[in-house]
């Protein structure tokens, strides 16, 4: 059952229009930033005294809010630890709740985002924690993640923790939108951890929204919007961050040479089902050839995952770089819930499938295919028919 959009008297313009719910930061909520779109709140003033987050019902103060609404720092959370002036100024405080969240990424999420292998090390660990200390989006974002994490390790407090994951991961966004700097030698590092731990988090969003397929491809379409800036930074980027992680790209974190080659070098094509699709797609060339790319790219990431020995990291990973190789016009035809988009989605359904074990990930490809599959309903069921048979949902529906 879909759960009741909770309208908003402030929500932006561009939220309301598209009947998606709106986070209310400021300048520019966390939709229309990552969306590209011109957010209605950077043409009004900014009040100073309106909390970011906050969500008052009609007739109410921030003082008389519900607690139903996503916690502050100070809330559940003990004292809180001003730092720099550089993080006041971004509105960066930390809280003792804060803290129980960095300890927990230090010492539990290396085994987490490694699917059970030693792949993040010690020293691993000791650069990306130096450089969040230096790069004020990063540690919110590090932050964020632990605490969607703790929100399935912890099903009793699960709510205050994906608040939690919320609050942060907008505050991440925030200030690095604020920060909006050239890639560099200095910041190159920061800027691509930040990227791929919010894929991890924008996967995560859609594993635990629980939506109808609506829902699902709102959520998804916000994530492809964050992939996109992994792939703008390596880019730009990759000798200069390659030279300073030699150590996680010697252990295969997220970053795969072959996720950026596009060469699938194999002879088995699992997609070759979506190519006949769209020789007779009666959609523009713009969109044929997004959608040839999309169709590409999910290749040569289910190549990776069919590759003999593949380890459980490498599966995620490979579910993870198709986000980041598909091109906008593709983003934009499944906004638009076209058809042949959303078969291309079906397919990558199965790269989730097989990374299942994967914390962030769980049943959203089981959940992702059926949605879809419904959705379509028979006249695009022989275009569906492979990815169904790998889930083994038509065999399920025959018995």
């Amino acid at each position: 059952m879909r759960r009741a959009h909770r309208k908003s008297r402030y929500g932006c313009r561009e939220c309301k229009q598209r009947h998606i719910k709106c986070d209310e930061s400021r300048p520019c909520c966390v939709n229309c930033s990552t969306l590209g779109r011109r957010c209605s709140y950077l043409t009004t003033a900014v009040s100073t005294s309106k909390p970011p987050l906050g969500r008052h019902p009609p007739g109410s103060s921030p003082e008389s809010a519900p607690s139903s609404s996503l916690p502050s720092p100070r809330s559940e959370a003990g004292p809180v630890i001003s730092l720099s002036p550089q993080q006041q100024l971004t509105g960066q405080v930390f809280s003792l709740q804060h803290l129980e969240l960095l300890h927990h990424f230090e010492t539990d999420m290396a085994e987490a985002m490694a699917v059970g292998e030693p792949l993040v090390n010690s020293d691993f660990l000791k650069v990306t924690v130096r450089q969040a200390f230096s790069t004020p989006y990063l540690l919110d974002q590090l932050l964020a993640l632990s605490a969607a994490h703790m929100s399935v390790l912890r099903p009793d407090r699960q709510q205050f923790y994906r608040d939690q994951a919320t609050q942060l991961q907008t505050r991440a966004l925030g200030s690095f939108n604020a920060v909006r700097a050239e890639v560099s030698d200095d910041n190159c590092l920061g800027m691509f951890l930040f990227s791929t731990f919010l894929g991890h988090h924008a996967i995560f969003e859609i594993h635990s929204s629980r939506g109808d397929l609506q829902t699902l491809l709102d959520k998804f379409v916000v994530c492809l919007g964050l992939h996109r800036g992994i792939r703008a930074i390596a880019g730009q980027a990759w000798p200069m961050i390659q030279a300073q992680i030699q150590p996680l790209t010697s252990a295969g974190f997220g970053i795969d040479p072959a996720v950026f080659s596009g060469d699938n070098g194999t002879v088995v094509n699992e997609c070759a089902g979506l190519m006949e699709l769209l020789s007779a797609a009666e959609l523009s060339s713009s969109s044929i050839q997004a959608c040839r790319q999309a169709a590409k790219a999910l290749q040569s990431a289910l190549h990776i995952q069919r590759t003999p020995g593949a380890s459980p990291s490498r599966r995620v990973n490979a579910a993870l770089a198709w986000p980041v190789l598909v091109p906008v016009d593709f983003v934009n035809l499944l906004d638009q819930r076209c058809p042949e988009a959303l078969v291309i989605l079906a397919f990558y359904a199965v790269l989730l499938h097989n990374a299942r074990d994967y914390w962030a990930f769980g049943d959203t490809g089981e959940i992702l295919l059926r949605s879809i599959t419904d959705h379509l309903g028979p006249y695009w069921a022989k275009w569906l028919a492979w990815p169904n048979e790998v889930l083994g949902i038509m065999a399920e529906a025959r018995t």
